[in-house]
């Protein structure tokens, strides 16, 4: 009997190239099984504490509905968003790969490299995963594209 436990999978993509389309998931590349996680706690009481954002300047305790967004542009200046403005700066979530090209195996420096994920087909999407992976290993190439979830657009690079 094992003690592993199923991996769960972080979320789902389809992998996009011409016509094909692929339904795929992902997974997590690595899991931290030492991370421990703490609460803030009274020590008189023992109750959970709440988080306040206090203005460095007046030193008062400012509530969430008084809060802006901005990016400092120099030491202590400020260019601030509105909702709208932020919203507008949002990729659009399409939760599809979007491969744009096949470049050599070794042309990618892993220092680029940010985060990795497993990525495996849904049923549907089996044989065409397969080709795809294979096509890979024969040419020695590995696919980079694109893809745009929760607001944000990363490159990425398929591997087999």
């Amino acid at each position: 009997m094992t003690t592993e436990k199923a991996r769960r999978s972080t979320g789902t993509a389809t992998i996009t190239f011409g016509m094909v389309v692929i339904p795929a998931k992902l997974y997590a590349a690595t899991e931290s099984k030492d991370a421990v996680s703490f609460h803030q706690l009274h020590n008189k009481c023992g109750s959970r504490l709440k988080q306040q954002y206090v203005c460095q300047n007046d030193g008062q305790i400012v509530e969430r509905d008084e809060m802006v967004k901005g990016y400092e542009v120099a030491k202590d200046r400020y260019i601030t968003f509105t909702p709208d403005e932020l919203k507008a700066f949002a990729a659009e979530s399409t939760e599809a790969i979007e491969i744009t090209e096949f470049v050599p195996a070794g042309s990618v420096d892993p220092i680029f490299f940010e985060k990795a994920s497993y990525l495996a087909p849904e049923k549907a999407g089996v044989q065409a995963f397969a080709l795809l992976r294979e096509a890979m290993v024969r040419t020695g190439t590995v696919a980079v594209g694109r893809y745009a979830a929760r607001g944000r657009e990363h490159v990425v690079m398929l591997r087999p």
